[in-house]
């Protein structure tokens, strides 16, 4: 049964239906605790998104500095982390510590990997919940190969695992990609410098790669102002984008401008998914094809759901692929959570349900 609860925002009076959608707006969510909802402070920046092999999806908050776990029936907890403070601590639950945590993946056991942005490391997250540094030092930036508690990294933004357990790490703040193997040896892929410059390991250069995907046949996407690929040789090739106006242009390599690649996901067939935060679509690359608007309204705002070409989104950010080829998109402007199918039908997880005149993100909120 549905609950209903009413909170007063500073003059913004809203009315609260849970149930499989959860709503969250403006900075604030609303989760059921202990029969009543209940508002926790939710400030809006980054959201990052994975998804396990039984449907359950994980959301990095970055400013609270906690991963939630979905369930399919749209159950949300917290699975590791203190809202209430930034910190790099091991632990079970909310005894760990995060900083501004921005991208998760998961392995084939149900591990969840987290890039710890500014704790510079590599965290994991048992599927009972349990923390522990797996590669670097929190704290200690730096740019290092070697062991997993030797190896520096500089601001971490991207993660991705392959079917083998190896782990990829765009890491922003050195501009380089690692790799995490199994066996825990860190080594760079590609990279060497700041530029947009295609090569071969360190012949390449990026700018500032965030978002990473991994292919099956172990083909690399980055995210970095374009759209970059690395071959499993390490062999970089720019595929699509070069800043420019503001487009709706499809196409490949420069022929496809003026977009802003957030988050990626790459499914079993090859197809490549790149989430265009500036113009509010989901874009897709199908091999042998040109980038190509999947979902959303080109500039249009919006949490329609419907097909593909007639939803709407908001600065679609983090993105993942279930098992079934549904896609997981979350809103980098609320953190609304929308699913779209298999056969191209939008619809919402979680949803940013209050209407204001103002953000309420930094408003104090009262339970009436």
């Amino acid at each position: 049964m549905a609950l209903r609860s009413k909170f007063l925002f500073a003059g913004c009076l809203a009315l609260l239906v849970s149930g499989p959608v959860l709503a969250r707006s403006g900075g604030i969510i609303f989760i059921p605790v202990g029969g009543a909802e209940q508002p926790v402070k939710v400030p809006i920046n980054h959201y990052a998104l994975a998804v396990d092999a039984g449907g359950t999806v994980y959301e990095a908050d970055a400013d609270n500095n906690v991963i939630r776990k979905i369930t399919p029936d749209g159950v949300m907890t917290v699975l590791a982390g203190n809202a209430t403070s930034s910190g790099a601590a091991d632990g079970a639950g909310t005894e760990a510590a995060f900083n501004c945590p921005q991208a998760l993946a998961v392995d084939a056991a149900g591990n969840v990997y987290v890039a710890d942005t500014y704790n510079h490391s590599i965290r994991k997250i048992t599927p009972d919940g349990v923390v522990t540094t797996l590669a670097g030092t929190p704290g200690r930036s730096g740019n290092r190969d070697g062991a997993l508690k030797a190896a520096r990294f500089n601001q971490p933004e991207g993660i991705a695992v392959d079917t083998s357990g190896n782990i990829y790490v765009a890491d922003t703040g050195n501009r380089l990609i690692r790799k995490i193997t199994a066996a825990g040896v860190v080594s760079t892929v590609a990279g060497a410098d700041t530029g947009l410059q295609d090569g071969v390991g360190a012949a390449a250069s990026f700018k500032e790669p965030r978002s990473i995907a991994v292919a099956a046949d172990g083909t690399l996407f980055v995210t970095d102002a374009t759209l970059r690929r690395i071959s499993p040789a390490g062999e970089v090739t720019t595929i699509a984008g070069t800043s420019g106006p503001f487009s709706r242009k499809d196409g490949d390599g420069a022929d496809a401008h003026g977009w802003e690649p957030s988050g990626l996901a790459v499914d079993t067939h090859g197809n490549l998914y790149v989430a265009d935060s500036r113009n509010h679509v989901v874009r897709m690359l199908a091999p042998g094809k040109g980038l190509a608007i999947f979902a959303g309204q080109f500039a249009v705002k919006g949490g329609a759901d419907g097909n593909a070409a007639t939803a709407t989104f908001l600065q679609p950010g983090g993105m993942a692929l279930d098992a079934g080829g549904a896609l997981y998109v979350i809103h980098d402007a609320d953190g609304a959570i929308r699913r779209i199918s298999a056969s191209g039908v939008v619809s919402t997880l979680l949803a940013a349900q209050i209407k204001c005149f103002f953000s309420c993100g930094s408003i104090p909120k009262i339970p009436l």
